[in-house]
C-alpha cells in the first residue's frame, strides 16, 4: 500500500538508526519484499534525507476542547508533527471527565489521560482558584478509576503558590491515590 523509501530510519526497538526503505501492508509495517527495488505500491514516497520514525508520544499537553480554553485539537496541533499518542494532563476535573472521555473515545490517536483532583479541573489560566481539598471527592475519583481504566492513568495536582497555601491539599491527594492505588 505504501513504500518510503531512502529515509533514515530511527527505530528504538530494534536500536537501529540508518538508511531503510519501509513497506507497508494494511496499515502495518511488513517485511522486506524479496525485490526491493521492484517492489510497486499505490503510494510510494522517495524520502531521502528526512527522518523516519514510530509514532511520538506527547505526555504533557490539554487536548480537553469542549471543558477549557486550553485544550488543544491534537488532530491538528500533534499529528502533523509525528505525535500519535498524547497524554491530556488533568486538563478535566472529576466533574468534567465524561466529556473529555467522549472526546478520547471518539479520536483517531491513542489519548489518555490524568483526571484533576478538583471537580472544575483546568478550565482556564486567566484566573487562579484556590485548591481547596473539602471539594474533593475520594468516592468519585474510585468511579472514574472503575469506569475509565483504559483511559484515566492516575490523578493531577496543580501546585503554584497563588493556589497552594499550605500542603494539605497534595497531602489530602497523596492519601487519595495511594488509597485508589493510582500515581499523582
Amino acid at each position: 500500500d505504501l513504500i518510503l523509501r531512502n529515509g533514515i530510519v530511527l527505530d528504538p526497538a530494534e536500536n537501529f538508526c540508518g538508511k531503510r526503505d519501509i513497506f507497508v501492508r494494511h496499515g502495518l509495517i511488513c517485511s522486506q519484499p524479496d525485490a526491493p527495488r521492484q517492489a510497486r505500491a499505490l503510494f510510494d514516497f522517495d524520502v531521502e534525507g528526512r527522518y523516519v520514525f514510530p509514532g511520538l508520544i506527547d505526555f504533557h499537553a490539554h487536548v480537553y476542547t469542549g471543558g477549557s480554553d486550553l485544550g488543544v485539537n491534537p488532530h491538528t496541533t500533534l499529528v502533523p508533527t509525528g505525535v500519535t499518542t498524547v497524554v491530556d494532563a488533568g486538563t478535566a476535573g472529576t466533574g468534567q471527565i465524561d466529556g473529555l472521555i467522549s472526546e478520547i473515545s471518539a479520536a483517531q490517536m491513542r489519548i489518555r489521560a490524568f483526571v484533576n483532583v478538583t471537580p472544575s479541573g483546568l478550565a482556564t489560566f486567566r484566573t487562579h482558584q484556590k485548591i481547596d481539598a473539602s471539594t474533593f471527592d475520594r468516592d468519585r475519583l474510585e468511579r472514574i478509576f472503575r469506569r475509565y481504566a483504559h483511559y484515566v492513568l492516575g490523578i493531577k495536582f496543580m501546585a503554584g503558590k497563588e493556589i497552594n497555601d499550605d500542603l494539605s491539599a497534595l497531602d489530602a491527594t497523596l492519601e487519595i491515590a495511594e488509597s485508589l492505588r493510582v500515581p499523582v
